[in-house]
């Protein structure tokens, strides 16, 4: 199958054939992904030093969590406290050197079984400790394995729970560290809605990036100017990029060159 197109060479009384090939282009993926951690293949001393645990003992507070490796997962579990003014728990990747350079890529794709509560995704563009953390939030389902794709343009610029409309957008092109939260607080002083203290538990199967899939286009060369009508009728709803050809039209060579290429 060619990159760019899929030649399709009409012959009398096809459309059988012809609708085949449409139901296997439709069945193409819409996008892809790229895992940058896979948790079904990770192992436990890979996992201790990549992924730690941030809680809010750091300010006080009670909360205790960490990340252990399951058969086919990784699970960020823990208990969740409110004394003390606490009320957070997080896992937290090192900071990468180098940073990692997603561009190209559209956003961030999340595997997970939660437990009906809502988590936030952090991206930061600083290795410093304590800087800008770049949110989203996710509510899970509880006991459901659900898929959560995040495009990086609608991270929420953050620093200590208050968002920040004057700071610079997340950059993809520079991400040191990935960091999975609950907090009792959503932003700027609101509570979370789906949060309740004591034990949780979420489960990640991978962390991946992801973006729209390279589909190809269909040049459809009909036999015939009927054929060409019965292929539009078949395309018209179909989703699929394409172009439709009549053999032995005038300048057909160069009409298919610029449709393969286009």
């Amino acid at each position: 199958m060619n990159a760019q197109a899929v030649i399709w060479q009409g012959a009398p009384n096809d459309e059988e054939c012809f609708a085949a090939q449409l139901a296997d282009l439709q069945a193409l993926p819409v996008s892809e992904d790229y895992p940058l951690f896979d948790f079904r293949i990770s192992d436990t001393e890979e996992l201790r030093e990549v992924w730690g645990a941030v809680d809010d003992v750091v300010m006080g507070g009670a909360s205790a969590s960490g990340m252990s490796l399951l058969p086919g997962f990784a699970r960020f579990s823990g208990n969740v406290s409110t004394a003390n003014s606490g009320g957070f728990a997080s896992i937290r990747t090192r900071n990468f050197e180098p940073p990692f350079n997603l561009q190209g890529w559209q956003g961030v794709r999340l595997v997970i079984r939660g437990d009906g509560q809502r988590y936030k995704m952090i991206l930061r563009n600083s290795n410093s400790w304590d800087s800008q953390a770049n949110c989203h939030s996710v509510d899970t389902e509880p006991d459901q394995w659900i898929v959560v794709d995040i495009p990086f343009s609608i991270f929420v610029a953050t620093f200590r729970a208050k968002t920040q409309p004057t700071a610079p957008r997340l950059d993809p092109t520079s991400i040191c560290s990935f960091q999975l939260m609950l907090s009792k607080f959503e932003y700027d002083g609101d509570k979370n809605p789906h949060f309740h203290p004591g034990s949780f538990s979420l489960d990640v199967r991978s962390l991946s990036v992801y973006r729209g899939a390279a589909t190809p286009k269909l040049v459809a060369i009909a036999d015939s100017p009927q054929q060409a009508t019965t292929y539009a009728d078949m395309l018209a709803s179909s989703g699929v990029s394409h172009q439709i050809l009549i053999k032995d039209e005038t300048d057909f060579a160069t009409k298919l060159e610029s449709a393969i290429l286009s």
